[in-house]
């Protein structure tokens, strides 16, 4: 899926970093950690990958900030 959101927009950032199907510190990786923007990528037709308790995040230790932390992935 190519990038839906207009460039330069945290959506769209938000996106590039997630393209690479690599999970994510929400705090440190990306530039919204905010449930509005996941919700409106979503609407969008973006779709996360799950945790095995079927989240659409996972909660894992960051290596940045040395903390667990929400992370998301693209499916």
């Amino acid at each position: 899926m190519a990038n839906p959101f207009n460039k330069g927009t945290q959506k769209y950032n938000v996106y590039e970093t997630l393209s690479d199907m690599q999970w994510h510190c929400t705090k440190c990786d990306l530039d919204a950690a905010q449930a509005a923007t996941f919700r409106d990528m979503k609407l969008k037709g973006v779709v996360f990958d799950t945790d095995d308790k079927n989240n659409e995040f996972k909660k894992a230790n960051c290596i940045v900030c040395k903390q667990i932390r929400v992370h998301r992935k693209l499916k």
